[in-house]
């Protein structure tokens, strides 16, 4: 089981020579399969043919690898919906669990999982919540702009929108 749990940490190939929704579909697939649980990807709003800029697919892939390890380990869940969505110039990626849950207020500070998550959505200019209640379950939700490119903090006189 090592061999899986490291092939399954590993940047796939897959994310190149597929894009983004296929290989976290497969990756998804494989997760589920390893650790028994039930998990359904969707993706909505989804054209191959337009790429998000390579960083933004790596750092997505790694949120929801980070989101889904953080499940098999803590959450005990029996059911995990995986959807990514493009809205306008925005991807969305949304991880729901039906697990322990746990009291957000409560956890003394985040995980080093939950830190990785932020600090990744935060590289790439996007948002990152994340939900959760004592016997409810857990919801990662992270949105970032297409793009990729963090914005500026303030635009230049020079700079044209």
């Amino acid at each position: 089981s090592d061999v899986c749990s490291s092939d399954l940490q590993l940047r796939p190939v897959a994310l190149d020579d597929l894009g983004l929704s296929d290989a976290l579909r497969d990756y998804v697939r494989l997760w589920s399969k390893h650790f028994k649980v039930r998990a359904d990807f969707h993706s909505r709003g989804w054209e191959e043919a337009v790429r998000p800029a390579p960083q933004v697919e790596n750092n997505l892939y790694r949120i929801a690898q980070e989101a889904l390890n953080n499940v098999s380990k803590h959450a005990n869940a029996s059911r995990v919906d995986v959807l990514i969505e493009r809205r306008d110039h925005h991807l969305a990626l949304i991880i729901e669990d039906n697990g322990l849950g746990f009291e957000t207020a409560e956890t003394g500070g985040e995980t080093m999982g939950l830190i990785s998550m932020r600090e990744r959505a935060a590289l790439l200019g996007g948002q990152f919540e994340i939900e959760s209640f004592p016997g409810k379950g857990t919801t990662v939700y992270v949105r970032v702009p297409l793009g990729g490119e963090k914005p500026p903090e303030r635009a230049g006189p020079d700079r044209t929108e």
